[in-house]
């Protein structure tokens, strides 16, 4: 996976995006959650980030935040890119719709599906041609303020270079 992250980070330089964290001081840690599906939905939300920065010009960045508030964890993947169309938005999470030219429509549907067997929810705003932003909240999930082995993993990746 690390080569991966590191694939993907030297893409995103290529393209002129920033990846920017935004997380607290002291960082949080995840128990009982499965860290390699939660890796795979923020990996794909990046990617479509990516995707809709693709061949804009001006401030180009992805910026991944996340908070814990006891039981629950909020992280949030924001993008500066092209928006969603509002009549797109009720749909981007159903199995198979897609409005990229290639797209599966697999990866929102995954992510999603993955973050309620984490007892969550993933939800979405837009606003066509100014931003994007993933909002997924994890419940059940015991936060601590010391590492927080998600976004810790994947913004350490990429971030470091």
């Amino acid at each position: 996976m690390i080569g991966f992250y590191r694939l993907l980070f030297r893409e995103l330089k290529r393209l002129g995006i920033t990846l920017r964290k935004e997380l607290p001081l002291s960082e949080l840690v995840l128990k009982a959650a499965d860290i390699e599906l939660l890796e795979q939905v923020i990996i794909n939300l990046v990617l479509n980030s990516r995707d809709a920065l693709k061949d804009r010009e001006g401030n180009l960045e992805i910026v991944i935040s996340a908070e814990g508030f006891g039981q629950k964890i909020i992280i949030m993947v924001t993008d500066s890119g092209i928006g969603i169309l509002p009549e797109n938005l009720e749909n981007i999470f159903t199995p198979f719709f897609s409005t990229k030219k290639n797209g599966s429509g697999i990866g929102l549907s995954l992510s999603r599906q993955i973050i309620l067997l984490h007892k969550g929810t993933i939800s979405v705003s837009s606003e066509k041609g100014k931003y994007t932003c993933f909002r997924l909240e994890i419940w059940y999930l015991q936060c601590y303020t010391f590492f927080f082995l998600v976004i810790l993993t994947v913004v350490k990746v990429f971030c470091v270079f």
